[in-house]
């Protein structure tokens, strides 16, 4: 069963010329921004305050034994900045991937098995067949944001999946995913 939503993205993705003219949203390009700056705050802070003080330290006594709550500081400082990199650097490749594929993925269908919502997330089950027809049975969760509304997915119904034939068991995302994050340029120049 495929609902009309999904048979009409299904066309407009084929319709779509090779590589196909997506581009992120304009809140993408604001929210990396915005990540960077907060990154290079972070190590700002939790990094080169303590590095600061320590070597301020450093040069006005010559034991090592009043260095150690600065190095502390230092080192949780350290392991709060890389954490949060890790974080950012996560979500960067995930915006990456959701372009890439988008842009130049293959385009299939993926049968939706079992779909569970809250007021927060949408976890979907689905299963789909690469280009060598390898059967692929894949998991997302979603967030639900009221700004950009899913189509409603149901258990049994037919979608647009975009994934990298190269690794099709790591890199694919259905269509209802990568569309909050995606867009056509001339939709785009309207919002």
């Amino acid at each position: 069963m495929i609902a009309d939503d999904s048979e009409a993205s299904l066309s407009w993705l084929r319709s779509l010329p090779n590589p196909r003219p997506l581009v992120w949203r304009s809140y993408i390009y604001r929210r990396r921004l915005w990540y960077g700056f907060l990154c290079l705050s972070v190590l700002l802070v939790a990094v080169g305050i303590p590095l600061y003080y320590g070597l301020q330290q450093m040069a006005e006594t010559t034991t090592l034994e009043k260095l150690r709550p600065n190095q502390i500081a230092l080192y949780l400082g350290a392991m709060v900045v890389v954490s949060y990199v890790l974080f950012v650097h996560s979500l960067f490749k995930q915006y990456d991937d959701l372009k890439w594929l988008g842009q130049r993925g293959t385009l299939t269908e993926a049968n939706i098995q079992a779909v569970f919502r809250n007021h927060r997330k949408l976890i979907v089950g689905y299963r789909f067949y690469d280009d060598q027809g390898r059967e692929r049975e894949r998991e997302a969760v979603i967030d639900i944001d009221p700004e950009h509304p899913l189509q409603p997915l149901k258990a049994g119904m037919v979608v647009p999946l975009l994934y990298d034939p190269l690794r099709s068991e790591h890199r694919n995302y259905l269509w209802a995913e990568a569309s909050i994050y995606l867009t056509s340029p001339h939709q785009a120049s309207r919002t």
